[in-house]
C-alpha cells in the first residue's frame, strides 16, 4: 500500500512539474482562447538567425514543440545532412500551422520532420481535433508546394502525461491510418524506442521532470530516424 501511495505522490509531483512552467508560459491558455502568437519573438529570432547565417535551399526542416526544440544534439546527430531545428516554444499543430511560411519558406525544404499534438491535448483539444490540426499542416504543404516527403515522430508516452497517453495514442493511429494511404505521409512510430516491456515510459530516457527527453532519449530518437531519412534524401 505504501508503494502505490508513493507512485500516486511521484505522479502528482511530476505533473506539478510540468504544468507550472506551462501556466507562467502561456497565462492559463487553453485550445479555445489560444493566441497564436505567444511565441512570435522566437519566430522573429529565426528570421535573425537567417539573415546572418542564411537559408540553405532543400533543407531538412524539423518543426514542433518543445521535444524538437530540445534537440540539442540534432546537427551531430544527422551530420552530412542539411538539417535545420525550427521546434518553438511547447508549440501546437494550431501554431505550427500559423507560422508555417515563415519556417518553412526560407529553406524551400525537400523534407519536413513534424513532432506536435501533445500541447494540443494538454491544453483540452481532443484527438479528433488534434488530427484536424495536423490535416491543416498537411493542407499547408500543398498550398504552398514545400516539401516532397513528411515524416511525423509519434506523439511518446511519459511519466508526466501519463494520464493523456490513451489520447495520444488515439491521434497516433488517425495519422498512422493517414499515412498508409498517402506515399507523401511517413508515420514514424516512437513508442517502442521509450518505453519498456510493461509498456510503461522508461525514466533513463527523460529528465528529473519526467517530461523532457534526455540526451540518451534523443539517442533513440535519432537512431530509429536516421534510417527513414537516408531512404528519402
Amino acid at each position: 500500500m505504501y508503494l502505490g501511495f508513493k507512485k500516486r505522490v511521484k505522479r502528482i509531483f511530476y505533473l506539478l512539474l510540468m504544468i507550472l512552467p506551462w501556466l507562467s508560459g502561456c497565462g492559463g491558455e487553453t485550445i479555445e482562447n489560444l493566441q497564436l502568437d505567444r511565441y512570435e519573438a522566437e519566430i522573429v529570432d529565426f528570421e535573425r538567425e537567417n539573415q546572418y547565417e542564411g537559408s540553405p535551399k532543400g533543407a531538412i526542416v524539423f518543426i514542433g514543440d518543445t521535444h524538437i526544440k530540445n534537440w540539442k544534439n540534432i546537427y551531430s546527430d544527422f551530420q552530412g545532412m542539411p538539417v535545420k531545428n525550427r521546434g518553438f516554444g511547447n508549440a501546437t499543430l494550431r501554431e505550427v500551422n500559423h507560422y508555417f511560411r515563415r519556417l518553412t519558406d526560407p529553406f524551400q525544404p525537400e523534407v519536413l520532420v513534424l513532432h506536435a499534438g501533445a500541447s494540443d491535448i494538454a491544453m483540452g483539444a481532443s484527438p479528433q481535433e488534434a488530427f484536424e490540426a495536423f490535416q491543416g499542416f498537411l493542407q499547408q504543404i500543398a498550398i504552398s508546394r514545400r516539401a516532397s516527403r513528411t515524416i511525423f515522430l509519434s506523439l511518446v508516452p511519459t511519466e508526466a502525461q501519463w494520464d493523456l497517453w490513451p489520447e495520444f495514442q488515439q491521434t497516433n493511429q488517425m495519422i498512422r491510418e493517414l499515412a498508409q494511404d498517402n506515399p507523401m505521409l511517413e508515420f514514424l512510430d516512437l513508442t517502442r524506442e521509450m518505453v519498456d516491456a510493461d509498456g510503461q515510459p522508461i525514466h533513463q530516457l527523460y529528465e528529473k521532470d519526467g517530461q523532457n527527453i534526455n540526451s540518451t532519449g534523443y539517442a533513440r530518437w535519432s537512431g530509429a530516424l536516421l534510417p527513414v531519412l537516408e531512404k528519402m534524401f
